[in-house]
């Protein structure tokens, strides 16, 4: 394959802006004081108001990112508890036996809102911390899809235990029990009770994400898991296989707000081809939107995509959808276009509003078009949280 994508910059946090920023409001959402929670709470989490809630998250003492660092694997799959935050996000991509295709993502975030003194013995009611998960599923050919957000404090009802290499919340889990990281994850959950079961296992090596000594966060990407597994239960019980993409984040997360729009694209070609792509632009329209994102070839190698220069990629929106209340309109169709490049990206479905506390449009999309020279096909996965015309 030749390779006229070129090293530009490195890869950076912006991909995690999209699951970061519906953590954060997720949890002003959920910490909204209902009848009686204000007497019983302290100040800190009876706030009201949004911006006084996230200055006392951003006050709170938590360690942050430092020293050398390295992918280790599977210690870092699991929480980094000492930190503000964690988060997963999987965008997977599958066919059941008769070959319809599946989109599906998940997500689970890990927010510490109160940091625990060193020695100190935390009472089990306490509120120090936020789980939020998130599992959407479409299939090619539905109307809608099916999709499920849940929150819980972290304790017992969701949690993460290293010595056992578990993270859940209520029945939904992740394991990452194997010795070897390439014994990978099984994921166990459901969406209005629609079971799922999968085993992913890595297909190409973590790519970190550049930072500094002191950068406020850290993590990875692996750009392919091989998945194995089932969807539904009993008769209606189908075997899935396909691809995953993970994004793995910890330290202080990014705060939500300002004035940019996103578009994240994360796509798996054919050709052994991931890529990802975020298109940032200012939520009133003006201005020039920008792309940047990663690109990891079938051997492994991985490949900053620059935001501008001879390298540069060009997303184009070129259909969009609105919800039915005539609230959002969302940009669910692109055509991407650069060194090599010309794909057409379509939504499975239009509909793929998951309903959930942040206002978005989380769905799975098909591609197609040309690499290289060469006819392509696949799939991916679209996340946006706002409306904003494109």
């Amino acid at each position: 394959m030749t390779r006229r994508i070129p090293r530009f910059t490195p890869f950076r946090a912006a991909m995690f802006a999209i699951p970061a920023a519906i953590a954060c409001l997720a949890l002003a959402v959920f910490l909204q004081p209902g009848p009686s929670q204000g007497a019983q709470e302290d100040d800190m989490f009876g706030a009201a108001d949004l911006q006084d809630l996230l200055a006392a998250f951003e006050d709170e003492p938590f360690a942050r990112p430092s020293g050398p660092w390295s992918v280790s694997l599977p210690r870092d799959y699991g929480a980094h508890e000492a930190m503000r935050g964690d988060t997963w996000m999987m965008a997977l991509h599958l066919e059941d036996e008769a070959g319809t295709r599946i989109g599906m993502t998940f997500g689970l975030v890990r927010l510490g809102l109160r940091a625990q003194a060193p020695g100190s013995q935390a009472s089990p009611w306490a509120l120090r911390t936020l789980y939020r998960g998130h599992l959407s599923l479409a299939e090619d050919g539905a109307a809608a899809l099916e999709a499920e957000e849940r929150f819980s404090r972290g304790a017992g009802a969701a949690g993460a235990d290293s010595p056992s290499r578990k993270l859940w919340l209520d029945d939904w889990q992740i394991d990452y029990g194997g010795a070897s990281a390439q014994e990978g994850l099984t994921l166990s959950a459901s969406a209005n009770g629609l079971p799922v079961r999968l085993h992913l296992s890595p297909a190409k090596a973590p790519v970190a994400m550049a930072g500094d000594d002191g950068a406020p966060v850290r993590g990875f990407v692996i750009p392919r898991l091989n998945v194995q597994g089932t969807i539904g239960k009993a008769e209606a019980e189908r075997r899935v296989h396909g691809v995953a993409w993970l994004d793995r984040l910890w330290g202080d997360l990014p705060l939500p707000g300002g004035p940019l729009s996103n578009q994240r694209l994360i796509l798996h070609l054919d050709d052994g081809t991931d890529l990802t792509l975020l298109r940032t632009q200012r939520s009133d329209g003006r201005g020039l939107a920008t792309v940047e994102g990663l690109a990891v070839f079938p051997d492994g190698e991985a490949l900053p995509l620059p935001p501008d220069g001879p390298g540069a990629i060009d997303m184009t929106a070129t259909a969009s959808w609105t919800t039915q209340d005539g609230s959002a309109t969302y940009p669910v169709a692109w055509q991407l276009t650069g060194p090599g490049l010309d794909l057409t990206v379509a939504p499975m479905i239009e509909n793929q509003d998951p309903g959930f506390a942040l206002p978005g449009w989380i769905g799975a999309v098909t591609v197609s078009g040309r690499h290289d020279g060469v006819q392509v096909a696949g799939m991916g996965t679209l996340q946006m949280t706002d409306g904003s015309a494109p």
